[in-house]
């Protein structure tokens, strides 16, 4: 089941960030009218999710999968979630090297708009991708 994350779901959200974002940032994405973040549920136990922000088009910040659900489907169907109900564009921006994500990406019909040379550091260029339609 696909919900709304919000403050009440903060520890499971930041037990699975490693350390990516500080508590107070954490703590405003959950809570803040900009963000919009959503998390699969199973069995009451949040296995997956996407945080984004909000604007005239869609940023997703951060896609996580628990190791035990990844290439299961989840994250297409939150990103597909997303794009239903907002019908906007979706922007992300992805490490040049990093397969599984621009698979799934293409997947979904996500178009390469740029690239930032090493992004990333070093010969690690981030891919900025954009996905002008809803997902069917």
């Amino acid at each position: 089941m696909i919900k709304q994350l919000t403050l009440i779901n903060f520890e499971e959200v930041k037990h699975n960030m490693n350390n990516r974002y500080s508590i107070n940032q954490l703590r405003q994405m959950l809570s803040n009218n900009h963000y919009f973040n959503i998390g699969y549920f199973i069995n009451n136990q949040l296995i997956g999710f996407v945080l984004t922000t909000l604007s005239d088009q869609i940023d997703i910040i951060w896609v996580y999968i628990h190791d035990k659900y990844l290439r299961q489907g989840y994250a297409f169907q939150l990103i597909t979630h997303l794009s239903k109900k907002f019908n906007r564009p979706i922007m992300v921006e992805v490490d040049k090297n990093n397969f599984k994500a621009i698979n799934l990406y293409q997947k979904l019909e996500f178009k390469l708009v740029s690239i930032r040379k090493n992004y990333y550091g070093h010969k690690r260029d981030a891919l900025i991708m954009k996905l002008n339609k809803k997902c069917s």
